[in-house]
This record gives C-alpha cells, sequence and structure tokens, in this order.
C-alpha cells in the first residue's frame, strides 16, 4: 500500500502523524464536556398551566381539554397526554423523531396563546417547554444553624444563598426547599367587616391604591432636569394598618379596625429532612448542555467559601444529594475497566509474540487509538459519557486485532530470511487486503447501530460513531506506525534469537504448546476434509435429511452418488462423509442452542447497583404537611437501622405535581463491595417500611429506574370516557395482576379523593340581592385561597409580598364560610352602605371529595396500572400479563395499551434487528468487492450463526438475560466473528493462486493463520473481562455485552475453524458444478500439489 510505503521510507513523517493525533485527542479530550449518557433532544414539549385554587375537574374541564384540542391540530404528534391537578395543568406533547423541536415548539406556544383566549381570568400565563433527561436537581445543599431561626435561615437562604448559586456558570435553577419565607399578611376579620358593611374587594382595592409609586414626570429649572414622583408606598408594616378603607357617620374606618397586619411568614408549603432532622435544602438544577462534573466542582467549592463566610452566624452547608457522583463513580469505572482491559491485551500480545518490542510495536495502536478518537468525537460534538467510554472500553481488544494480524505476518515473513525493512513493505503487503476487509466489516455493523431508529437510536449514536472511529485509526495506524517500527528497530527474537532467564522459559512452553495445537488442528482440519467416507444406519441418515432439509436439497443436486442411492430407492448402506457430519453437527448445535432462550430470560435493561436508592410513599389524602413530616421522620427513623445506608434525605411537596401527601427519600449507599447487593437491601428496605402504619409505599426503587410510573416493567394505560368504568377496569386488572407469581407492587393511578367542599349558589336567591356566581366567587377566592396585592418594600430594602386572606382560624370548615359576608347590590337605607349577606343566604355549603389526579390520552381520560417484577427477568412474566389482558373483556370505546418495559423492549428490538439485517448486508457487499466472489463470502459469513451457540450458553453461565446491552453486543460480534474466517480463506486463496491445491491449501493456511485467530481472539476476550465481570458501581447494565461477545468469540472461533473450511469446500464445488452445469465443460484446475512445502514462519 502507498501510504505503507511512504511511512516506511519516512519514519519521522509517520511518527510525526502519529504524534498529532495523540496530541489532538488530549486537546480534545480537555475540553469535551463530561455528562452521563448523551445530551440528546427528547421529542417531548411540555404545557403548564396554573388555576390557583382549582380543582382538578375543573383544570381539565377549562385548561387541559381546551389547550389539547388545540396542540392535536399541531403536524407530528405522536402521543397527547394531560395531567390534571388540583390548581395545575400538565399537557405532554410527544413529537415523531424526525420533527424539528424549534419549530414544533413555536407552533406550541402559538397554538397556547389561542388557547388562553378562552381561559378564566385568574388562570395564569402558559409556561412552554422541552423535556430534558436530566430535569431533576443536579445537585442538594442542606442548610443547618444552632442559632437562627427557620425564618431567619430563609430570609438569609433567599437574599443571599440562593444568588450566589445562581452566580455559579451552568446553573439554571435554584430552588428552597423546606424555607419559611417572610410576607405581610392581611387577615381580614369577618365579623368586623360585617358590622361596618365593608367588602372585602373595597378592602383590597384601596390598599392597592394606597401603596404605591408614581412617576409624575419631569420639570426643569435653571438649567436642571428633576424627576418628580409621588412616593406613596409604605415602609413600615404598622402603616397598612393606616389605610383608610371606608367611612362611616364621616368617621375614617383604617384598616386595622377590620383586618389583623401582621409581618409574618408564609404558610409552610414544604419540608426537608436530612439523616432525620429538619432542614432547609436548596436545590440547584444545571442548564442543558452544561458540564455536569463542571458545574458540581463549583458548586461545591461555592458551598466551601459559603461556609467559611458563613461560620460567623452559625450557618452549616452540606452537599446531600450529588448526581455527578453517580457520573464520576460510573466513568471512573468505565476507565479503569478500559486500563484494566488495556493491561491484559498487552500481556496476551506478549506472550503469543514472545517479544517486548513485537509487544510494544503493538501495544502502541491502543494510546494511539484510543486517545485519537476523542479528536474525532469532539469533532462531531460528542460529550465524555457513559455510551462513548463504553465503546473505547469494548475497543481495547478490537482495535489492537489489525495491528497483531500486521505484525504477526511481518515477524513471519523476517523469519523467512527477509530483512526488517523488506519484511515490512511483504508482510503488510500481504495481509493488507484481509485486515481492511475486517475492519470495514466491523464499521458496516456499526454504522447502522449508530443509525438505528427510535428514541434508543440517539442514545447508542455516540457509541456506534466512536466505534467506527477508534477501528479506522487503529487500521490506519496498522499500516503506517507498525510497518515503520517494524523496519526500523532491529527484532532479534525474529530472526531465531533464543529466549532466557525464567520469562524465557514461560515463552518457550508456551511456544511449544502452541506448535502443538497448530498440529492438532492441522490434523483435525486433514479428517474434516478426508474424503473417506462413514457407513451410517439408514434410519439416522433419514432423520437427519428430514431435519437438515435444505442441505439435504443442495447435495442432491451437486452430488451423484447422492441421487443414484435417492433414485435406487434407498437401496445399499449410506454413507456420509467426514464434512457432511461436521456440517450436520454445526447446525445441530444452532438450532439447538436456541433450546436455552427459556432459560435465558428478556428484559429491556438489567437492573444497576448504583449505590443509590429512592423511596416515594404517601400519608393519606388530605393530609397536613406536619402529618406527613412526621411520619417521614419514623421512616428515616426505622432506615437507620440499615448499615448499608450512608445518608438519607427526604423531600416533601417538592415535584412540580406533587401534594403535602407526597414523600421522596433518596438512599445514598456505602461502598458496593461492603454491602449486600442493591436489589436484596431493597426487599429488606420494602419489608420494613410496610409495617408503618399511615403511609402507603408506592415504590422502593434504584436510581437507575423502576419503581412504578412509566419507569415500571408492567405498565399498561385503559382509555376511555367514563371515569367510573375506567375505575372499575382499573381495579379489576390491579387485583387479578397482582396474582402473577413475580409481581409485585402493583398499583394504579387512581387516588383517594380530597376532601372537598361544595358551595352551590342559588341562583334564585342571589338574584333577588343583586348577586351572581361570578360575584361570590369574586369574592370568596380572596378570602380562602388568598390574593397577591402587591409588595411590600420593607426597611431592610428587601420586597415582600403582601398576602390578603382570612385568618386560619376562620377557614377549617365549612361553618366558618357559611357566615362569610358578601356586599349585596342592596343599599341600607340608614347608613346607605351595600348591605352584607352572609354566604349561607344564598348558598348551600355541604362537605364531599374531589379527585386529585384526571389523567388524559390522546383526547380521552386514561387510568395506568403497573408494577414492578421481583426475582425475574420481567420477559418471563410478560406471556402472563398478555394472557391476563386478552382474557379481560372490554366495553366498546374502552382499550387496553401497553407501554413500560414491554414497549421499549419491543422496539428496541425490531430497531436491533433492522441494523442487524442492514450490517450483515454491508459485511456481504463488502466482503464479496474484496475477494471478488458471489459465493466465499457466504462461506466467511458461516461465523455469524456459530456465534449464536457460545452467545446464549454465556449470558446462562453468567447469570444475564437478552437485553439491550446484549443484543447490542450480538450485532457487534456480526463485525467481529467474520475477522477470523476472512484471515483464513484469505490466506486459502493465496496459496492457492501460488499453485498449491485445495486441500493442501486449506490445511496449510489454518497451521498459520491459528495464531493470528487465536491472539485477537484472546485480546478481544482479554479486553472484555473487566467489563464482564461488573465489579464496579452501576457495571450490572453494561456487563451482558461483554458476556455476550466474550460467549460468541470463544464459540465462534473453535468452530469456525472447522466449519469455514467445510463450507468452503461445499461452495468451491458447487461453483465448479455450475460452471460445468451451464459452461458445458470443467474449468481448467489449478496444477495438483500434493505435498506442497509448507510457508515458512511461524509469526514469532
Amino acid at each position: 500500500m502507498w501510504f505503507t510505503r511512504i511511512s516506511i521510507q519516512n519514519p519521522v513523517f509517520a511518527t510525526m502523524m502519529m504524534v498529532a493525533l495523540v496530541v489532538l485527542g488530549l486537546f480534545a479530550y480537555q475540553r469535551m464536556p463530561v455528562e452521563k449518557m448523551p445530551n440528546v433532544e427528547l421529542p417531548f414539549a411540555i404545557v403548564v398551566t396554573d388555576y390557583p385554587g382549582a380543582s382538578p375537574e375543573i383544570i381539565e374541564t377549562k385548561i387541559s381539554r381546551p389547550m389539547e384540542e388545540k396542540l392535536s391540530t399541531i403536524s407530528g404528534i405522536k402521543n397527547l397526554t394531560s395531567e390534571s391537578y388540583s390548581g395545575q395543568s400538565f399537557v405532554f406533547v410527544e413529537f415523531e423523531l424526525d420533527t424539528n423541536m424549534d419549530r414544533a415548539l413555536n407552533e406550541v406556544r402559538e397554538k397556547a396563546n389561542q388557547a388562553k383566549v378562552d381561559f378564566p381570568r385568574e388562570v395564569k400565563e402558559p409556561y412552554i417547554t422541552q423535556a430534558r433527561q436530566d430535569r431533576g436537581p443536579t445537585i442538594t445543599v442542606a442548610l443547618t444553624s444552632d442559632k437562627l431561626t427557620e425564618r431567619q435561615m430563609t430570609i438569609r437562604a433567599d437574599q443571599y444563598i440562593q444568588r450566589q448559586f445562581q452566580t455559579v456558570k451552568g446553573v439554571g435553577r435554584v430552588r428552597l426547599i423546606g424555607g419559611i419565607k417572610r410576607q405581610l399578611n392581611i387577615e381580614l376579620l369577618p365579623e368586623k367587616l360585617h358590622a361596618f358593611g365593608i367588602g372585602a374587594d373595597q378592602v383590597i382595592a384601596d390598599i392597592r391604591k394606597e401603596n404605591q409609586e408614581i412617576p409624575v414626570g419631569n420639570i426643569e429649572f435653571d438649567k436642571t432636569e428633576r424627576v418628580v414622583q409621588l412616593k406613596g408606598r409604605l415602609v413600615e408594616a404598622a402603616d397598612f394598618g393606616k389605610i383608610v378603607v371606608a367611612r362611616r357617620n364621616g368617621q375614617p374606618i383604617l384598616l386595622s379596625q377590620v383586618a389583623n397586619v401582621i409581618d409574618g411568614e408564609q404558610t409552610r408549603d414544604s419540608s426537608a429532612l436530612v439523616n432525620g432532622k429538619r432542614a432547609l435544602s436548596i436545590e440547584i438544577t444545571k442548564v442543558s448542555g452544561a458540564n455536569t462534573i463542571q458545574v458540581a466542582d463549583d458548586i461545591h467549592a461555592m458551598v466551601n467559601n459559603l461556609n467559611k463566610e458563613l461560620e460567623a452566624e452559625s450557618i452549616q452547608m452540606e452537599v446531600i444529594v450529588d448526581e455527578s457522583s453517580d457520573i464520576r463513580r460510573s466513568l471512573a469505572d468505565v476507565k479503569s475497566t478500559l486500563l484494566e482491559g488495556a493491561v491484559l491485551t498487552v500481556l496476551i500480545v506478549w506472550l503469543f509474540l514472545g517479544s517486548w518490542r513485537s509487544t510494544v510495536i503493538t501495544g502502541l495502536t491502543l494510546p494511539v487509538a484510543l486517545i485519537g478518537t476523542f479528536f474525532f468525537l469532539q469533532a462531531f460534538g460528542f460529550t465524555i459519557n457513559g455510551m462513548t467510554l463504553m465503546a473505547l472500553s469494548l475497543c481495547v481488544g478490537l482495535v489492537v486485532d489489525d495491528a497483531i494480524v500486521v505484525r504477526e505476518n511481518i515477524v513471519r515473513h523476517a523469519e523467512m530470511g527477509k530483512s526488517h525493512y523488506q519484511a515490512a513493505l511483504d508482510g503488510t503487503a500481504e495481509i493488507g487486503l484481509a485486515v481492511l476487509a475486517t475492519t470495514l466489516t466491523i464499521v458496516a455493523v456499526f454504522m447502522p447501530v449508530g443509525f438505528m431508529g427510535g428514541l434508543i437510536g440517539k442514545f447508542f449514536f455516540q457509541f456506534g460513531i466512536a466505534v467506527c472511529a477508534a477501528v479506522l485509526i487503529s487500521m490506519f495506524v496498522s499500516f503506517t506506525l507498525d510497518p515503520m517500527l517494524s523496519s526500523v528497530w532491529h527484532d532479534p527474537h525474529a530472526h531465531g534469537m533464543k529466549h532466557t532467564g525464567p520469562l524465557g522459559r514461560v515463552l518457550d512452553s508456551f511456544e511449544r504448546g502452541l506448535d502443538n495445537i497448530s498440529a492438532f488442528y492441522a490434523r483435525t482440519i486433514e479428517w474434516v476434509l478426508n474424503p473417506k467416507r462413514i457407513n451410517l444406519p439408514k434410519w439416522l441418515v433419514l432423520i437427519l435429511a428430514v431435519i437438515c432439509l435444505p442441505i439435504t436439497l443442495f447435495v442432491l443436486a451437486t452430488r451423484p452418488r447422492a441421487r443414484t442411492w435417492f433414485k435406487s430407492g434407498l437401496k445399499g448402506k449410506p454413507s456420509w462423509s467426514h464434512r457432511s457430519l461436521v456440517l450436520m453437527a454445526a447446525i445441530t448445535l444452532f438450532f439447538g442452542s436456541f433450546l436455552l432462550v427459556p432459560f435465558i430470560g428478556a428484559e429491556f435493561q438489567p437492573k444497576a447497583d448504583s449505590g443509590r436508592i429512592k423511596i416515594d410513599y404517601r400519608t393519606p389524602i388530605g393530609s397536613s404537611l406536619d402529618y406527613t413530616t412526621s411520619k417521614a421522620e419514623q421512616v428515616e427513623d426505622a432506615l437507620r437501622a440499615f448499615s448499608e445506608i450512608k445518608d438519607m434525605y427526604t423531600a416533601i411537596n417538592t415535584g412540580e405535581s406533587d401534594g403535602k401527601h407526597i414523600a421522596h427519600t433518596n438512599l445514598n449507599l456505602i461502598e458496593k463491595n461492603k454491602r449486600i447487593s442493591q436489589d436484596a437491601l431493597i426487599k429488606k428496605i420494602r419489608d420494613r417500611l410496610t409495617r408503618i402504619a399511615g403511609i402507603e409505599l408506592r415504590s422502593v426503587s434504584g436510581a437507575e429506574g423502576g419503581g412504578g410510573g412509566n419507569n415500571a416493567p408492567i405498565f399498561i394505560t385503559i382509555q376511555g370516557k367514563d371515569f367510573g368504568e375506567l375505575k372499575r377496569i382499573a381495579e379489576n386488572v390491579a387485583e387479578r395482576l397482582g396474582r402473577i407469581k413475580h409481581v409485585i407492587n402493583v398499583q394504579t393511578s387512581l387516588r383517594a379523593a380530597k376532601p372537598a367542599i361544595d358551595i352551590n349558589v342559588n341562583r334564585e336567591m342571589a338574584s333577588t340581592v343583586g348577586l351572581s356566581v361570578s360575584q361570590v366567587g369574586a369574592t370568596l377566592a380572596p378570602l380562602v385561597a388568598g390574593e397577591e396585592i402587591g409588595s411590600w418594600q420593607a426597611p431592610d430594602g428587601e420586597s415582600y409580598e403582601i398576602i390578603v386572606r382570612l385568618p386560619e382560624n376562620n377557614r377549617r370548615m365549612a361553618e366558618d364560610l357559611a357566615n362569610l359576608p358578601i356586599a349585596s347590590t342592596d343599599i341600607d337605607a340608614r347608613t346607605g352602605q351595600p348591605i352584607m349577606i352572609p354566604l349561607s343566604q344564598v348558598a348551600d355549603i355541604k362537605a364531599s371529595g374531589t379527585p386529585t389526579l384526571i389523567q388524559r390520552r390522546n383526547l380521552f381520560r386514561n387510568v395506568e396500572v403497573y408494577a414492578d417484577v421481583e426475582g425475574v427477568p420481567v420477559g418471563e412474566v410478560q406471556p402472563e400479563v398478555d394472557k391476563l389482558l386478552k382474557q379481560i373483556q372490554m366495553p366498546q370505546g374502552y382499550r387496553f395499551v401497553q407501554e413500560g418495559a414491554e414497549r421499549d423492549m419491543g422496539e428496541s428490538l425490531n430497531y436491533a434487528v433492522q441494523a442487524l439485517l442492514i450490517g450483515v448486508i454491508f459485511i456481504y457487499l463488502i466482503l464479496a468487492s474484496q475477494f471478488g466472489s458471489f459465493s466465499q463470502p457466504l462461506a466467511i459469513m458461516t461465523a455469524l450463526p456459530l456465534s449464536v451457540v457460545g452467545i446464549f450458553l454465556a449470558l446462562l453461565a453468567w447469570g444475564s438475560t437478552l437485553n439491550l446491552f446484549s443484543i447490542i453486543g450480538i450485532i457487534m460480534l456480526m463485525g467481529l466473528v467474520t475477522k477470523n474466517a476472512i484471515l483464513l480463506i484469505d490466506f486459502v486463496n493465496r496459496l492457492r493462486n501460488q499453485g498449491m491445491e485445495r486441500f493442501a491449501a486449506i490445511v496449510e493456511a489454518g497451521r498459520v493463520r491459528l495464531r493470528p485467530i487465536l491472539m485477537t481472539t484472546f485480546a478481544m476476550i482479554g479486553g472484555m473481562l473487566p467489563l464482564a465481570l461488573a465489579l464496579g458501581e452501576g457495571a450490572e447494565q453494561r456487563a451482558p455485552m461483554a458476556h455476550a461477545i466474550i460467549g460468541g468469540v470463544i464459540t465462534s472461533t473453535l468452530l469456525t475453524l472447522v466449519v469455514v473450511p467445510v463450507v468452503f469446500t461445499y461452495l468451491d464445488d458447487l461453483g465448479m458444478w455450475l460452471k460445468q452445469k451451464f459452461a458445458g465443460k470443467h474449468t481448467d484446475q489449478p496444477p495438483q500439489v500434493k505435498d506442497a512445502a509448507p510457508q515458512p514462519g511461524t509469526g514469532r
């Protein structure tokens, strides 16, 4: 090859190219962002609309449904769902993957603006955002103090600490949890309002009018311009009590006479616990695309600085949740796996080549290829994440393959007596096309993986491109650096120098072992290809002929002896050649291996032991924050009995759709090697927490997924119109689902009704006093829910909200509301003021209940049923779930939709099969072009099905399952296992072109190519072994990929060495038969060389 010749002739130039690759890779590595997973743009838009005080039924009718109807007209929508909570509506729009999200978000905003025209006046502006995979807090910081009260800590955190965190580069959102913010509370006194005949709306209007700063304009005099402004803002809280809200008999009525003016605090709406103690917490979320590791480091530095600065105030801050720690552990594990695999690979190369010079020459491919790959990753705009690093760890045994084959062939030529220079040229030229073919087959497999469809394809895009970049660089290094170093670096072992010392004796023993294996393999090939036949019972031949019908037809078409025996009515004693028996055995192994599949099991992705556990639990609907907090303290107290737990953090009412009855506890565990498995600990925790009265345990799961909702392994959606019928079906499904073995934690999205008070206005009575439903509602809303009527700029220079509301003891029960005064249009003739009417006079007030959540999907109401699976893969129980759903008779207009792990598994399998088929087709196209034959690629590709035997055996032996990662490993194998067959068949063709007879060429090619085949196989196993052992936290998800690869490589190598020559001879016979059939004569045969001279050299 021309670039090989240039590199050998210009060693400095070749060296500088490699140095340039390494330097560019190192600079790229320093600059690339670090993430846990690739930053994938999710095709989801979320529309959040607040309607304070509205029930879920009102939210659904007034907000969610109108919004859905407008949004449903947008093109490219895949699914449209909504969730209506008390006071808040969420509408989720899922688009097709190929949708331009910038344009889609603009259309969503346009439709939302159209929908809000018909919303009630009290509805807030809809908030529209695109869903992110990392929407949760990046870091949570706990605040404690021995001196300050909660209010003082909240003020300090709100006014200073939060703002300091917001200045950190990459921080997007900072949220205070558990704080009590200062505010000015104006508590209206109903009996005083009634006595003075003053309506709440009048009080609110007067406060707004009296607490203002109004710009008047500018005046000029004596060349000076002055700003004129009316300073009407009140400074002291007591000044609000002096506002005149009405006059009676000429006397002013002050606000302090009808209301309590309190410099107080907000009603606590969230709570936080840290290791069983109440605390404040600050949740910090990074902006999309920011470097998680860098943001976390900067926040840690800010925490340290603030701790020193606020030491005098006795404020201590501690990071209690850090998402970057998972990333650091995961990346560190991948890096250590990569390093360990590299060391094992280099040791294997040294053992096979028996020379430290050859080991160095071959091993240099590793750093150059792996570091150089970072340059191309940065050029593609990728990040350093779990997928790209996993790709590089898989490439450890892969990138040295080309260098091994090239170096081994150069050494073999040097053993022929050639100079190092000539050996480097001839050895590389001889093996070049085979190396090119093997590299291109790997690229042909991984390019489709990088471009798989579906959301899963988005995540594996960087994986596929990283592998392709690494193997292409390794091929370039193998054709440039390796031949150049081989030509200038004299290796005495290549010219017969003996080894010395203890290591030398080990290497010599290994060499003798390889020679014995080569001799055994040569005898095996001679036996397999021996024309002698073995007599078999006629009944066995008939059974095998039926089982392997395609092969039977092929033999009848190409073998006259078989046709004669068949036409004779099966007379005589049948006999089969050794080749036929080997082929039958291989086919039997292939089909027989599928009998192992039921014992392996299937799931979407394996559970990972990440060292973190999430607990979701609830108290009864309508519980107060204090009650839920007390239960959370009981939960944390129970959890302290587990020595495996390092620390705990509980947040109550902190999610976007949570309530005061919902609590989430996050557990950080001690090191993996010092505790029981995460799954075992989860079971123990679940058993313990179920014994705590007063809580409903929703889920206990690892941080990587599961635990109910959309992440649950079993997730069923029931759609229809009537909520009552949906509830009946859901409860029936949940009850029957719970009977299935291994199915646990069965739940539905149905929630108990929240206690409510219904006010039904008597329109006839209301109209007699001049009131309407809207007037009654407008009066009650600020009294019950409270209304923000402005801001108060306190003496400390900060602004605080002004809230008008009834005192807490006047808004506890229905009887409290019955006495609320409402100003009618009737005028009291004595006072000339509106007559105050109690609410009970114009309305019926009664206790009731209201749903806490109403869900809709694609314009219909729906209820969800979800469950976890314990002890077995989800694929093992899925048939039972499918059977259950088929047995349930659904009313007309109602249907089931399965999602969760079942849908994910089906989609990923579909896309993986497509990628596999595309890869196999491209492998054939490349090999056919490379070998100039239509049949020889089929012989080489025989290695593909042979790898399946080892895949299933390895997965069963390691206790792994068929999942997303093991399937990706299978796809990867399609490119790997053809390498051995390519090396073998390429050398067979070369020997036959030199005049060697086919039988001798196959035997000799096997003897010569056995060493590089074994070297590349063991190098791949060595590179995969650390990944397969899954020693690090979270490594369980990646391990099945290595299990599949190791098993497939082993069996494929063993079977390829025997079966591929057999298939090659059959296809060669078929080719000659076709030429004879259609050309009418035999083609010229190469000269018969029965005792061809063996190829010199051993590759050492």
